[in-house]
């Protein structure tokens, strides 16, 4: 990835590793971790929750900042989170606010939702699909990768 610019190349995708920390007293994760971090993601706070994408907005901005040039994801979870806000509207606004916004992972059932904000800014944002049960519905609609837990699973397809 080139490092000079805050969006990775468009066939560049994260590998899968997962970090968390605290952005107080500490400083961001991703500055810690002594590189080796190719995205940055969240998920929405969940306890006091945004009212308003506007909201959303300003909740992911300060961490898209500190861990800027990495790409940033935000995670659409409502089931988990409670919080079921337009994702389209969060681009839109998002995208003005956050210069290293990369995508969403997108877990909701609501695919026509899915595929507005794939198909939005001409297909400008990396929307990854984030049931596992339904990654072949969010592949043929268009997003282009998945984040799942059971995806490192594999049955023994030999005897022992």
């Amino acid at each position: 990835m080139d490092q000079s610019r805050s969006r990775p190349h468009p066939h560049h995708r994260p590998r899968g590793r997962h970090l968390s920390g605290r952005l107080h007293r500490t400083g961001p994760p991703c500055r810690r971790t002594g590189g080796g971090v190719d995205a940055v993601g969240t998920v929405a706070p969940f306890y006091l929750k945004p009212g308003s994408v506007e909201e959303l907005v300003a909740f992911y901005k300060p961490i898209a900042a500190a861990c800027a040039p990495l790409p940033f994801y935000a995670y659409h979870i409502p089931s988990m989170t409670g919080i079921n806000l337009p994702m389209i509207d969060f681009l839109k606004n998002g995208s003005k606010e956050i210069p290293n916004l990369n995508g969403i992972k997108f877990t909701s059932n609501n695919f026509m939702e899915m595929i507005e904000c794939i198909r939005f800014d001409g297909g400008r944002f990396d929307i990854l699909n984030g049931f596992d049960e339904m990654l072949l519905c969010g592949m043929a609609v268009g997003a282009r990768g998945g984040v799942g837990s059971t995806y490192n699973y594999s049955l023994r397809t030999s005897p022992a």
